[in-house]
């Protein structure tokens, strides 16, 4: 109700685009008014039972699952607080003549403070991710009202960008959660049991996000490691391209990980031996094309063991403490160092 009370409030204020008086004077402080009542019936909720309702306002498969619980109710009396202040000070703020027609930024301002409610009640992801969009949009359209200022288009984009960012991250924290039930209601979430690993990767991706899926991958394995929390895993990810990540793993270069702060000798060494069998597959091709096209003498002799037969990790491990420019010396050098190897094994 409040919230369709915000909207109308916006509607309202393309009808008085440019009635100045009737936009700051009346508009305005009628949406502070509204946050007022939300701040009461958010402090009313705050210690009821949890509400749910379903509202057919979706697709026809897909209607909008709402919850007030405490915790929802707690940011409810922030947005409504705050929005009373904001608009009481917007009151006075508008100029005649200056910038986006005050009706245009009533009704942007509005939608705003109705769609950032709906993020706080919405209980499944459909609702949220539409509510998301549309706050981003609307506060997009916000930022940029004073859109002939060079600087101020500039933020308004990379705004735009970091929101839709971070709105993928979030998609795809759902669908984690949802825990390939194909239920994506907040409740059905909340039910599942995920194991360690896979609640860690939603925790990652709904605080963090990540550029790669191979970056994503790197980090589950991270925080496999005993000793090594999220917080860890993304410092070291933050050190540097994950292919070169995957490279030190592969070569044992236990160094690389010791100047991330929170990783010791011993657990950048464990790193280094848990790690260095899993990396497999798409890590290991990586690890095989990381600075094939380079020249240098160690992937040009690597690139010759790995035509010989030998696995692009094995390669690694026999280069590890050959020295030498050539790319001829440094093979003969991994050769003999793998036949010495197979005789003590014999």
């Amino acid at each position: 109700m409040l919230i369709g009370a915000w909207l109308l409030i916006g509607a309202a204020g393309i009808w008085a685009l440019r009635r100045f008086v009737l936009v700051s004077k009346v508009l305005f402080p009628l949406g502070g008014a509204v946050g007022l009542l939300l701040f009461g019936v958010a402090m009313a909720a705050l210690f009821a039972p949890p509400q749910v309702a379903v509202l057919a306002i979706g697709l026809p498969t897909l209607p909008f699952h709402l919850r007030l619980d405490a915790l929802s109710a707690y940011f409810l009396m922030v947005i409504g607080g705050t929005a009373a202040g904001v608009s009481a000070f917007a009151a006075g703020y508008f100029r005649h003549g200056e910038g986006t027609p005050p009706g245009l930024m009533c009704l942007q301002y509005h939608v705003f403070l109705a769609s950032m409610t709906g993020v706080v009640l919405a209980d499944d992801a459909y609702a949220f991710m539409v509510m998301w969009e549309t706050m981003a949009l609307s506060s997009f359209f916000l930022v940029t009202s004073n859109h002939r200022v060079p600087e101020i288009r500039r933020a308004g984009y990379l705004y735009l960008l970091v929101a839709h960012v971070g709105a993928i991250g979030i998609l795809m924290c759902f669908g984690v959660l949802q825990a390939n039930t194909g239920d994506y209601t907040f409740a059905n979430m909340r039910a599942q049991q995920l194991t360690p690993f896979w609640a860690s990767v939603a925790f990652a991706l709904a605080l963090f996000g990540f550029a790669s899926e191979e970056e994503r991958d790197l980090f589950g394995e991270l925080i496999s490691v005993s000793g090594v929390g999220p917080k860890v895993a993304l410092a070291a990810l933050s050190g540097g391209p994950t292919r070169e990540l995957l490279k030190a793993i592969a070569s044992g270069d236990a160094k690389r990980f010791q100047a991330v702060p929170g990783i010791g000798k011993r657990t950048s060494e464990r790193i280094i031996v848990e790690l260095r069998e899993k990396i497999s597959g798409a890590m290991e091709e990586a690890v095989a094309l990381g600075d094939s096209d380079t020249g240098e003498p160690r992937a040009l002799a690597r690139d010759g063991l790995v035509n010989l037969g030998y696995a692009p990790l094995e390669a690694e491990r026999l280069l590890d403490g050959v020295e030498g420019g050539d790319p001829e010396e440094m093979l003969g050098a991994a050769l003999r160092k793998a036949g010495a190897s197979k005789s003590r094994a014999a």
